[in-house]
């Protein structure tokens, strides 16, 4: 079978920035670009823009963003600001579909030091403790941490952090002692490699070092009662107290009726102080809502009608998913990789036709 050439040859632009669409007449005819400090216009009457969505834009992450700008860690792409999005948007696009992060995980951060790490703290962030939202209050089965997308997810539904709470006693069995729970990236790392899993974490021979260090790094906090610490990290005090009881409750019937968590982890009661609280908040990988496109990849106008010769791919595509990340990892990139296709045969197609028959 005879295949068809439509392109002799190609060219890379690198270090190039797209500025704006070339429009006459209501039809893209080129793409003014900026390369070594100048301006000069590409020829053109189809765009597909494959950006990686805009993560890497303060501004619009501020505008579409649910939660607290400073409750959002970014481990995204900040190559991504969206250039191409916003060139479309002035021609009509649907926007509708923006607004959607690829919640994955929680982050124990600290919000004065981002590069600030510790090993402990990270992997006690990682497992089911006691969590508490923003008003004191537990809010979820925290075995969900063993599903990156859903906890996630639960987390930026809780307005993008809460707390995993501690006291003495459990300290000092850490410091000591394995637990034979699961780390959760042990957990999918190894699932991905198809190596057995440990079950096992700890022991934590710096434990208190760890936890004084976070505390001085402004994500922790250590008092001795549990009204000291609800005043520390702003939660209502008779809700905490109320969530401790009930579940300290749990664990000595050893069922979790309220939200259901394994009762292998139903361990360590909240007996007496010192409490330690750590915060933990949203982490992104990036975003996912991008502009509305059809079958073909065509961006399409909130009429449904498509901005003729422009395609968008990848998370600059909207229309995947609703308002969250599905519990599938690796999906975005699958989707980038077939979007990608999918909009090259398009373009081909059109090149083909031409824009009268194709539009038609």
């Amino acid at each position: 079978m005879k295949k068809e050439k439509i392109y002799e040859k190609g060219e890379i632009l690198t270090e190039t920035t797209a500025v704006s669409l070339q429009i006459k007449k209501g039809k893209i005819t080129g793409i003014e670009v900026e390369r070594e400090g100048r301006r000069q216009v590409i020829k053109t009457e189809v765009v597909v823009i494959a950006e990686g969505g805009y993560i890497g834009n303060k501004e619009l992450v501020t505008e579409y963003l649910q939660i607290e700008p400073h409750n959002l860690y970014n481990m995204g792409e900040r190559k991504a600001t969206g250039d191409g999005i916003q060139m479309l948007a002035k021609l009509g696009a649907d926007t509708s579909s923006l607004g959607v992060f690829e919640n994955h995980a929680a982050s124990a951060v600290s919000p004065t030091d981002l590069k600030w790490y510790n090993d402990t703290i990270f992997t006690l962030t990682n497992l089911p403790f006691l969590w508490v939202n923003g008003e004191g209050k537990r809010f979820v089965n925290e075995d969900i941490c063993y599903d990156f997308a859903l906890w996630g997810n639960i987390t930026y539904s809780q307005g993008g952090f809460y707390y995993y709470l501690l006291n003495q006693k459990q300290i000092d069995y850490l410091k000591d002692n394995k637990l034979a729970w699961t780390h959760s990236f042990e957990r999918t790392f190894a699932s991905l490699t198809n190596d057995p899993v440990t079950h096992k974490v700890g022991p934590f021979p710096g434990i208190m070092e760890d936890l004084n260090d976070a505390i001085k790094n402004n994500l922790a906090w250590k008092a001795d009662n549990l009204n000291q610490l609800a005043g520390k990290i702003n939660v209502s005090t008779s809700n905490l107290n109320s969530t401790v009881a009930r579940y300290n409750q749990l664990i000595r019937e050893h069922d979790d009726r309220d939200f259901g968590k394994s009762a292998n982890y139903l361990e360590f009661p909240f007996e007496k102080g010192p409490y330690y609280a750590v915060r933990a908040q949203s982490t992104t990988l990036g975003t996912i809502g991008g502009l509305t496109v059809n079958d073909q990849l065509e961006v399409l106008k909130k009429n449904k009608k498509p901005i003729q010769g422009a395609f968008a791919v990848g998370n600059d595509a909207g229309g995947i998913y609703d308002t969250s990340y599905p519990t599938l990892e690796g999906i975005s990139c699958a989707f980038a990789w077939n979007s990608g296709r999918l909009a090259g045969k398009s373009v081909i197609e059109l090149l083909k036709q031409g824009f009268k028959e194709y539009y038609e």
